[in-house]
């Protein structure tokens, strides 16, 4: 099945699937940080192997989504799943 740039509904599911991808890299490094008993250390790589393993997946899919609509399709992706600065 070929995605076609033109339509809406194909945009809407690829910055979708971009926050997804984003929520999923975050909640992984987090994890990554905060592995701690016995098996902390094995559990510490794992985390890391799996969000690292997301950033060129994520950055492949931004620069696609980017190339068919333009960068403000991947901006509201960015408010959703970015951190909230802290006052």
């Amino acid at each position: 099945m070929r995605m076609e740039p033109s339509n809406p509904v194909n945009r809407s599911l690829l910055t979708q699937l971009l926050g997804i991808l984003r929520a999923i890299h975050w909640s992984h490094w987090t994890s990554h940080w905060q592995a701690r008993g016995n098996p902390s250390y094995s559990d510490h790589l794992l985390f890391e192997r799996l969000y690292k393993n997301l950033e060129e997946e994520i950055d492949t899919l931004a620069e696609k989504i980017v190339s068919y609509y333009g960068a403000e399709a991947v901006a509201a992706c960015l408010l959703y799943t970015s951190p909230s600065p802290r006052d």
